[in-house]
């Protein structure tokens, strides 16, 4: 058959994490990763960090804390439109109170989520970032030196996934560590 090349395999042995991502979306799936995340962590004695984007409004309008902030969206958007009909830009904007709040009520749920009794004695970075969840996922692996990301994926077939894809099969493309994806079983 002639010479065929192989790459060599690394030891299991030589294979350590000091810092492994999990980026949350609070979803069921996305804590089923947080638990692969901080069962590596454990087993490596690594840092864990926690990763939550705040995206795009056209998406993000569904995401939990802007629910949570209801009135203040209510009242952001009533006065934009008053704003419009006046021909004016406001005297008063809300905006800073509603973005406030929603980090507020993020900022609270992710603390509520690494206070679980399953991330116990981890050593825990929180954070939250602003902007497309693909690329800030991304920048921050690269800017804290995560060495292994952790992502739910909810295995979407619809027609939104073939025209824009998942975030999470878009983060293993440009992620520049390794990814594990992990899915909740179909029932």
């Amino acid at each position: 058959m002639g010479n065929v090349e192989t790459t060599p395999l690394r030891d299991p042995a030589e294979i350590r994490f000091q810092a492994i991502g999990v980026a949350t979306d609070f979803s069921e799936t996305a804590g089923l990763a947080l638990s692969y995340g901080a069962a590596v962590a454990r087993q490596f004695e690594s840092e864990l960090h926690v990763l939550h984007v705040l995206h795009e409004p056209g998406f993000s309008a569904l995401h939990p804390s802007f629910a949570a902030c209801e009135e203040l969206a209510r009242a952001y958007f009533n006065k934009l439109k008053e704003g419009r009909a006046k021909g004016e830009g406001g005297h008063e904007d809300p905006a800073q109170e509603f973005l406030e709040c929603v980090e507020r009520e993020t900022n609270d749920r992710l603390r509520a989520l690494v206070s679980s009794p399953l991330l116990a004695g981890l050593h825990i970075q929180m954070a939250i970032r602003y902007g497309s969840p693909v690329d800030e996922i991304s920048q921050y692996v690269r800017q804290n030196r995560i060495e292994l990301l952790v992502l739910g994926t909810h295995g979407h077939t619809t027609i939104n996934h073939f025209i824009i894809g998942s975030v999470a099969e878009r983060v293993v493309r440009k992620s520049p560590c390794p990814v594990l994806t992990v899915r909740l079983p179909r029932p």
